[in-house]
């Protein structure tokens, strides 16, 4: 894939993430995030003609997030809540989604039918996590990503999650009026 195609679906990650800073749940944890990676397997270049780059069946997408565990985040032990750990699984799984969305498929993140947390390790405030965000299987309803938090410095593992999402919008072209 050529650089603007990469750019374009960056950019489109980087919208959504605006978006979602703009208020509402877990603001300061949206604020505190960075995207800082972006893989993708399996799409191809956008036309000279085209905004979009063409993800073929099976493309997969890992993004890669930063950031600071804040005292807003914690709880009364001084180590990130689990609420937020799964919180951040959920945004961050939904942006490797979103990565691979096109024409009218995941126009939306869609909606979470399953979300598993495994709670290795606690994370003391302060720490600089990183969290890998991969799609496992992405079609043209459903979608798993697996998810990992681990310590941006030693790579140390506090989290493994799964996420399995529904696309809603793939649903209403089939809707009877």
């Amino acid at each position: 894939m050529d650089k603007r195609s990469h750019g374009l679906i960056w950019d489109k990650l980087q919208s959504m993430l605006g978006a979602l800073r703009t208020g509402g749940f877990a603001l300061t944890t949206m604020e505190a995030m960075e995207i800082v990676g972006l893989e993708l397997e399996g799409v191809e270049s956008a036309q000279a003609d085209s905004d979009e780059p063409r993800v073929n069946k099976g493309a997969k997408a890992t993004v890669v997030v930063e950031l600071t565990v804040a005292q807003d985040m914690c709880n009364m032990s001084a180590n990130m809540h689990g609420g937020a750990q799964a919180f951040c699984l959920d945004v961050c799984t939904s942006m490797a989604v979103m990565a691979l969305s096109s024409g009218s498929r995941w126009i939306t993140a869609g909606v979470t039918s399953h979300l598993a947390a495994h709670y290795i390790a606690p994370i003391p405030e302060h720490s600089k996590i990183r969290i890998i965000s991969k799609t496992i299987s992405q079609g043209l309803r459903v979608a798993v990503i697996e998810c990992r938090i681990e310590d941006a410095e030693t790579g140390k593992l506090h989290l493994l999650g799964t996420h399995t999402k529904h696309d809603t919008t793939s649903a209403l072209s089939f809707a009877k009026l």
